[in-house]
């Protein structure tokens, strides 16, 4: 014990931290072996805590005294054991989140007090590694505030990796080991794994970034869910299976902005979270190609001359444009025509992109299946100004701010 205090009160000194060495009352529960529970009192290296970790202080605002004390020594390992106790304000709130943490060398309690185990070689420093649990506590504490914000319920906490739900059948993986990216794991059928790429980005944005990530999900889901649906081929009520035309396919340009193109009829729409007062909706706006048309594509072609120009657009089939006209005028249950596209509630969107697909696949030619010309898709796929980059798995991350979440 006295080589162990004295190799880290020595690393103390050096880094200038203020420090003492105490004999305490051993009253707080901590992590411990059977073998210390007897004990009256134990000697405690109690340490500054805002001197150790001063770039989670302002944001954590710990009580100021860290102690550290022996617990034993694992003689067939060669390893010393080391608690730390401390208290960071805030931690008591997220108490019923912490109840389902499982990490062996962590306890909290519901006071907001923690303990850490530490097993160290015998004589060697190891204060680098008190600095990193404790900075992996204030960031768990940052992760779990969000999640209580936005009433998502924890599966598995540890000091580097959360499992939450975020729907009845969903469930999200976030890994956050110190000294790299932030990364996001869900199954293969969940329908945020097309967007993986712009949600990873988006929890390592240092920005509040995880906040944002959490008030994401919930937000996009029901499209993201009508799009799977869609993908998959499934008829509309009115058309036959055996005449169901190709399904459209889905490109995720943003956590925002999504754009749903089907090659028979050629058409293409987007979709772009916007928050319209104090209500976060979504805007449906055709984006189909339509040089000199008056159809509902025309202002949004018109907005971007580099598609309004193409030489090879196909003529939009004048039925359709009328029938996308009366939508556009039309309404439904969260979602209303703005005359040149929908908006729609989070909770009315999937009725409007339902609709949508119906009227759409209704125009389908069964013979011959039409396509969009391929300079169409050549400019579509990399719209210009929006700072995209193109990540290792080949999906486009955008890097543009997300209006939603400012």
């Amino acid at each position: 014990m006295t080589i162990s205090f004295a190799v880290t009160s020595r690393e103390l000194r050096r880094l200038k931290v203020p420090h003492h060495l105490r004999r305490e009352p051993l009253s707080t529960p901590q992590v411990a072996s059977e073998s210390d529970t007897s004990l009256s009192d134990v000697a405690n290296l109690c340490i500054k805590h805002s001197a150790l970790t001063p770039d989670t202080t302002a944001r954590s605002a710990p009580t100021d005294v860290l102690r550290l004390s022996h617990h034993g020594f694992d003689s067939s390992q060669g390893h010393v054991n080391h608690v730390v106790r401390g208290r960071i304000s805030g931690l008591e709130k997220l108490n019923k989140l912490l109840n389902v943490a499982r990490d062996e060398d962590v306890i909290f309690h519901a006071s907001g007090t923690f303990a850490i185990l530490l097993r160290n070689p015998f004589g060697l420093p190891f204060v680098d590694r008190i600095q990193a649990r404790l900075r992996a506590i204030v960031r768990l504490q940052g992760f779990l505030e969000a999640l209580h914000r936005q009433k998502l319920q924890c599966e598995k906490i540890s000091l580097s990796r959360i499992e939450f739900r975020y729907a009845q059948d969903l469930t999200a993986e976030i890994d956050f080991v110190e000294g790299r990216p932030i990364r996001f794991t869900v199954d293969r059928e969940n329908p945020h794994r097309r967007m993986d790429v712009f949600l990873t980005n988006l929890l390592n944005d240092r920005n509040n970034g995880f906040a944002k990530f959490c008030l994401i999900l919930p937000i996009t889901l029901p499209l993201l869910r009508i799009f799977d649906v869609l993908e998959r081929n499934t008829p509309p009520p009115s058309q036959p299976t055996s005449q169901s035309p190709p399904p459209p396919f889905v490109h995720p340009r943003n956590v925002d902005w999504y754009r749903l193109k089907y090659s028979n009829p050629p058409c293409s729409f987007d979709f772009r979270l916007r928050r319209s007062r104090d209500a976060i909706r979504w805007h449906l706006e055709d984006s189909t190609p339509n040089p000199g048309g008056n159809g509902p594509g025309a202002a949004a072609a018109s907005r971007r001359p580099d598609q309004a120009q193409l030489p090879n657009a196909p003529q939009r089939d004048p039925n359709l444009v009328a029938a996308l006209k009366k939508l556009f005028r039309s309404q439904g249950t969260d979602w209303i025509g703005l005359r040149t596209g929908i908006a729609a509630g989070v909770d009315g969107v999937e009725d409007a992109v339902t609709k949508l697909d119906e009227i759409v696949r209704s125009f389908a030619n069964m013979n011959p299946v039409a396509t969009m010309p391929d300079n169409a898709a050549v400019v579509e796929s990399q719209p210009k100004g929006t700072g995209k980059k193109q990540s290792a798995n080949g999906k486009v991350a955008n890097q543009r701010e997300i209006v939603v979440l400012d």
